[in-house]
């Protein structure tokens, strides 16, 4: 199936490092949402996030937002959208910033440089790499936005049938990804899983493992042009090869993990009589390469137990060579020879047949594989350059800035630590080998000075003003370079209103309402809190509708008094006791929760506006303590049988008492037969009920007493 607009994927690849070739902002009909999301293919950590709408008229592209990933591949995105419209996200690399774990037991090697990465290791990004995804929600109604080979598939699919990437489209594309590999979940909304971690292996379902082996059976292909550009659909994808690939690391996955946690789903094992037993599922091959090419050997096998890996050359150990894969980047003619690899866990150990490496003589013609580049960076950040040719190692390289060889620099990557401005320049490498001299291309490094974060550190604030007075509001600003405003009044932009400071000369009534100001800065720009702005006329006048009350109150309890003016105004207030101002005490209302003595007196309050000051009435305080009530009781002389009722007999009474009569719960014991005086204190007013009865020396409480009522003043 053709690819109906080969630019299409290059315009998102723009758009997210020259954001004024896209389309952006937001309009009234979008709807605010936030969502999270996972790029993995391994984990891609420190990538590029931008997320784009896709117009289903056209396919052209708005960029809404742009972030990073973290260190787990997660981001989160917070975009303005419309429901109906596509969402698509594109995982971008940053030269020697963004990395990816590789998930392949063997190793893996990137495409431009042929630096081997082992399993589970990070290792930097080529900036050709992208990975695509979409914005999906799932039956419950939560977005997700999960970025894996399987949703580049989907996307690269999509793309490419009649219309490009609509609603319907997308849909079909993704049944068609799901019936193709047998997935019970969307790879849209699954989970991503790093094959690398046991952990997340033996925590999720399987579905999400096999979804996880199967998108890092994509990492040779996800490194090719054709994957860069969409092409690479499901109609003309190599399926035989990548499941078998598939099959291969779930066989090796599954046997890495603790036998509790495997999936024996994945793929069936074969029979063993010993756990201990090694199985060799693949052994190196002969090879025939050039001179100065580069070569790799691999070996693939699992176990059980714990697997380590010895390669040999002729015999001989290869010192170092501890992974499934062997090889080096540029072949020598020594390098030809036979060789094998030992394979041994804790118990036994096989040794691969042999593989014969032949390398054909050549004669070196130096060129250079790799230019450095230009970079922007901010100060205080790192520039890294890098020279490949193909001579590896046993070219001499040196650097030079101007017309200036840079002393000690004498590697194929030139790194300059906490970089500031007097680092800025042109660089060059020069590579020297077997008496030919290569000089590269300039690369141009520009070093700004690091900007702030953008923050308002001062906002308008409300005013109150007499008609005919003049207003003046300020906001004031930190970081982000040069600085705009513009200033509003309710929402609607006010024409030359651009400095920090918003003059209005003699207030009308018409210029009353909600006056707010944008900053902009070449790092974002932020709105400030809403001012209102109220213009009082000249003839209005100024009463109190509410004044403080006098009150009595009892010691411990609560107590307030509370003014309000006729305006509706800012106001100022100043409460007094006793003719002294209380500190702290300016609100409307003057509230205490624990009344003591001291507290009792006269109280007043002032109130402030444009108009002046007002004072209050009065209203007096007083604090009295709560009410006791003193108690005396005869000793009783008798059982409740009529017997008699020895004073020894005696232990005690018990005296219940509470605000109402079926409700007595508070009591207390008062020991001695003779003690027949008792007194309550701190009682609160109003009704209080109680009854008694005597405690026997065996401590049994008897039969109490008809509840009388005390009223408490």
């Amino acid at each position: 199936m053709r690819f109906e607009n080969p630019f299409h994927i290059a315009v998102v690849f723009l758009c997210a490092f020259a954001l004024s070739a896209c389309q952006s902002g937001e309009d009234e009909n979008m709807l605010q949402s936030a969502v999270r999301g996972k790029a993995i293919k391994g984990v891609i950590s420190q990538g590029v996030v931008s997320t784009y709408r896709v117009s289903e008229e056209n396919g052209s592209l708005s960029l809404l937002s742009t972030t990073s990933t973290d260190s787990n591949g997660r981001f989160s995105l917070n975009i303005n959208h419309d429901e109906e419209q596509p969402l698509l996200i594109q995982i971008s690399a940053q030269p020697v910033v963004t990395t990816m774990t590789c998930e392949l037991l063997e190793g893996c090697i990137a495409e431009h440089s042929g630096v081997l990465s082992a399993f589970g290791e990070q290792s930097y990004v080529d900036d050709s790499f992208q990975l695509l995804g979409l914005i999906a929600t799932d039956s419950f109604g939560e977005k997700h936005a999960k970025v894996s080979a399987l949703s580049h598939l989907i996307v690269a699919t999509a793309l490419n049938l009649p219309g490009g990437l609509t609603r319907g489209n997308i849909e079909f594309a993704e049944r068609w990804v799901m019936e193709t590999f047998q997935l019970s979940n969307s790879p849209l909304i699954s989970e991503l899983i790093d094959i690398s971690d046991d952990s997340a292996l033996a925590q999720n379902d399987s579905d999400d493992v096999i979804q996880a082996i199967i998108g890092a059976s994509f990492y040779n292909l996800s490194q090719t042009q054709s994957w860069y550009d969409a092409s690479i659909t499901i109609d003309n994808f190599p399926i035989s090869s990548i499941l078998e690939q598939a099959q291969v690391l779930a066989l090796s996955v599954n046997h890495h993990l603790p036998v509790t946690d495997q999936h024996p789903e994945l793929i069936a094992s074969p029979s063993s009589q010993n756990k201990a037993d090694i199985f060799l599922l693949s052994s190196p091959t002969d090879a025939n390469v050039n001179q100065y090419s580069p070569f790799f050997l691999r070996a693939q096998a699992y176990s059980n137990q714990v697997l380590q890996y010895q390669w040999r050359f002729n015999g001989e150990i290869i010192p170092g060579a501890n992974d499934a894969i062997y090889g080096k980047t540029h072949a020598s003619l020594n390098d030809a020879g036979v060789y094998d690899v030992i394979i041994r866990n804790a118990q036994n150990q096989i040794i691969s047949s042999s593989a014969s490496l032949s390398v054909e003589p050549k004669e070196l013609s130096l060129k250079i594989t790799k230019q450095p580049r230009s970079q922007s960076i901010v100060s205080g950040q790192s520039i890294e350059l890098n020279i490949n040719t193909n001579a590896g190692s046993d070219a001499n390289v040196s650097w030079q800035k101007g017309a200036s060889v840079l002393a000690n620099k004498n590697s194929s990557t030139l790194v300059i630590s906490n970089a500031s401005q007097s680092d800025a320049g042109d660089y060059r490498a020069i590579i020297e080998y077997k008496g030919e001299v290569l000089y590269s291309s300039f690369a141009k490094i520009t070093v700004t000075e690091a900007l702030n974060t953008l923050r308002i550190s001062q906002h308008p604030s409300d005013q109150d003003v007499l008609a005919g007075h003049n207003v003046r509001f300020e906001i004031s600003a930190e970081g982000g370079g040069f600085m705009r405003y513009q200033w509003f009044k309710d929402g609607n932009a006010i024409e030359g209103a651009t400095n920090a400071t918003l003059a209005i000369e003699s207030a009308t009534q018409t210029d009353q309402g909600n006056y707010t100001a944008q900053v902009t800065s070449s790092t974002g720009n932020l709105n400030s809190k809403a001012a209102q702005l109220r213009v009082i006329a000249q003839n209005v006048a100024q009463t109190l509708v509410e004044q403080p009350q006098s009150q009595q109150v009892y010691l411990e309890d609560s107590f307030q008094f509370s003014v309000a003016s006729t305006l509706a105004t800012s106001h100022s207030y100043q409460w007094y006791k006793d003719d002294k101002a209380i500190n702290g005490a300016t609100s409307r209302i003057y509230e205490v929760s624990t009344a003591s003595s001291a507290d009792a007196g006269t109280y007043y309050a002032t109130v402030n506006n444009v108009f002046g000051s007002i004072r209050s009435s009065s209203a007096s305080l007083n604090v009295k303590a709560k009410p006791s009530l003193s108690l005396s009781w005869a000793m009783p002389t008798e059982r409740e049988n009529g017997e008699a009722l020895n004073q020894s007999e005696i232990y005690g009474y018990k005296l219940a008492f509470g605000s109402s009569e079926n409700s007595l719960s508070n009591s207390v014991e008062i020991v001695g037969a003779q003690n027949t005086n008792f007194t309550l204190s701190n009682l609160d007013p109003g009704s209080l009920y109680l009854h008694i009865a005597t405690i026997d020396s065996d401590r049994i409480t008897g039969r109490f007493s008809q509840p009388i009522e005390v009223i408490l003043q």
